[in-house]
């Protein structure tokens, strides 16, 4: 087995991990297509996948899942749901976090942490603390982790861009801390109101191209731009959030590891080719569609799975 081949299916077990055997099967379908090799590979690494590896994971049951966690399998590969309990546990209102941040409260659960409202005790002012999960990682690379993000978001600072001001630990868990935003995200927005005006959304596209485009002029690839990355405050502002995944551009020739969230991906990235602006560009593209018509794009390749993704949500 290549390396590559490796890379090129390990997003696709992500997404795969987090269906019912039935599912699994109409998404590899779709993802693999006639690549023997390729879903193989994917098959031999649910096969050996159980709750107990380095992600916290497991292949769901038919009975297990249900139609908001398909969904899931699509908003992260590394969702929340399936970290382990002890990573799960809410810290009360209340809390005093490295001797300086009170937590008000949770403000939502992601893959890699759940990020808090906190009122930042030294400076009288309201923060967002994001906690990163410690079964995401360990040890050194959980700090490197957590330090690239930190590094490579505050070299953007522009209206339309999360300001990210410090890293710490607490505990033995590494925290980051960031600008407070009042409102609700995009997939929020769609999923109360449905699709937007089109005065509404060549504004909010406005705003992200503003943001995106300051990242991409500092040499930094957002790589995981989707609706729940996206905030809108009480104003209408945007605001680009989460550069956990995040990477300078001239490293993209150089990295062979693929991340993000598979239905917002290049094609591109799935054939083994590093993150661009172009597969942020793509991104932006499929999060623009969205918003003005409510809808994750589907592609002539995944019209079949999407079936699957519609009827299972009818039936919820």
């Amino acid at each position: 087995m290549s390396a590559e081949l490796h890379q090129r299916a390990k997003p696709i077990f992500l997404a795969a991990s987090q269906l019912t055997a039935k599912q699994a099967r109409a998404f590899l379908d779709q993802a693999c297509g006639d690549e023997v090799e390729l879903r193989r590979e994917v098959e031999s690494l649910l096969a050996n996948h159980h709750s107990a590896t380095l992600f916290g994971q497991r292949v769901a049951s038919e009975a297990t899942i249900d139609a908001p966690a398909i969904g899931a399998a699509f908003d992260t590969a590394l969702d929340a749901s399936s970290l382990r309990q002890a990573d799960r546990v809410e810290r009360a209102a209340g809390t005093v976090v490295a001797g300086r941040y009170r937590l008000l409260g949770l403000l939502g659960r992601g893959g890699m942490g759940e990020v808090y409202r906190a009122a930042d005790l030294e400076l009288d002012e309201d923060i967002a603390i994001k906690f990163i999960h410690r079964s995401a990682t360990g040890g050194e690379a959980l700090a490197r982790r957590a330090r690239d993000e930190v590094r490579l978001a505050r070299l953007v600072t522009h209206p339309n861009v999360t300001r990210i001001h410090d890293i710490g630990e607490d505990d033995g868990q590494a925290f980051i801390t960031m600008e407070f935003v009042g409102g609700e995200d995009l997939k929020a927005l769609l999923r109360r109101v449905g699709r937007l005006s089109s005065e509404k959304a060549i504004d909010i596209a406005r705003q992200l191209c503003f943001g995106l485009g300051a990242a991409h002029d500092k040499g930094v690839l957002h790589r995981d731009l989707k609706p729940a990355n996206v905030m809108l405050d009480a104003t209408g502002q945007v605001r680009i959030m989460d550069f956990g995944i995040a990477s300078f551009s001239s490293d993209a020739g150089r990295r062979a590891d693929m991340a993000g969230t598979p239905f917002y991906m290049a094609p591109e990235l799935f054939a083994g080719a590093g993150p661009s602006v172009q597969s942020d560009l793509y991104a932006l593209g499929l999060v623009l569609y969205e918003a003005v018509t409510a809808t994750p794009f589907v592609g002539p390749r995944d019209h079949k799975f999407a079936s699957v993704l519609n009827r299972d949500a009818s039936d919820a």
